[in-house]
């Protein structure tokens, strides 16, 4: 008797305890998660961060998922981190200068709940450019450059600009190339034995401007040669003896 007695208090302190816990509760077992919020930062040409903010709804959220979509492809489901009534995730794999849409969900034991869309649009990138080589005449040097990346970014015009000062700007002389696709050539012409500083730029339509590394390149002298004299003179040939004073590289 004694034995029943202990079971059946048991039995009530079990059924008091579980009561007071609203998880647990058959009369109000709480509800699917809400989705307060879903916001989208540290927005970069091929990044963001997605955070998402939610009440559990009385039950303990066990994922939170986002969905990502590139407009016009489809949507990929990427798993968060919980933290607290937090959900978050970065992407460093996104297309640069491109728009996207994100939707945010959570879940508990009683269900999933999804968010709205939230939209987005990732950065353009830097330009990346390089010159690939350079030729120099008497009067002339000219620069060969290729664009390795153009970051998603639209040309408005592309060339070389030089100087006597390194690292000349847009502001100094320039020579503008024709657009082609992903590399040009730009030739100036100055003095023979004459230093030039060279860089090849970009011109986004935004305004940005990218160049390459500083090129120093010097024009060649003039061919300085002498006659030293004639040998082998007969009725219709004479052999003349040259020497060149300089060395140059002779341009026929």
């Amino acid at each position: 008797m004694k034995t029943l007695k202990f079971l059946f208090v048991v039995a009530i302190l079990t059924a008091m305890a579980t009561g007071c816990n609203k998880k647990d509760d058959p009369v109000n077992p709480g509800s699917k998660p809400a989705i307060i919020s879903v916001s989208v930062t540290n927005i970069t040409d091929n990044a963001a961060t997605f955070t998402m903010v939610f009440n559990d709804g009385e039950n303990t959220v066990t994922s939170a998922n986002f969905e990502l979509q590139k407009t016009g492809e489809s949507k990929t489901t990427l798993n968060a981190t919980i933290n607290g009534n937090k959900a978050t995730l970065t992407v460093n794999n996104l297309d640069v200068a491109s728009n996207y849409t994100v939707w945010g969900s959570a879940t508990n034991k009683l269900g999933t709940n999804k968010s709205n869309s939230t939209n987005f649009s990732t950065t353009v990138g830097s330009v990346l450019l390089e010159t690939t080589n350079s030729t120099v005449t008497i009067n002339t040097i000219t620069v060969y450059v290729r664009v390795n990346d153009f970051g998603g970014n639209t040309i408005k015009e592309w060339g070389i600009v030089y100087g006597n000062n390194e690292n000349p700007t847009v502001n100094d002389s320039k020579v503008n190339a024709a657009v082609s696709n992903d590399s040009f050539s730009a030739t100036i012409t100055t003095s023979p034995e004459t230093q030039q500083n060279l860089r090849g730029f970009v011109e986004t339509t935004n305004g940005e401007l990218f160049y390459t590394e500083n090129l120093t390149a010097t024009t060649l002298k003039r061919a300085e040669i002498i006659l030293k004299g004639c040998s082998n003179q007969t009725t219709n040939n004479i052999t003349a003896n040259f020497e060149i004073l300089t060395n140059v590289k002779l341009t026929y």
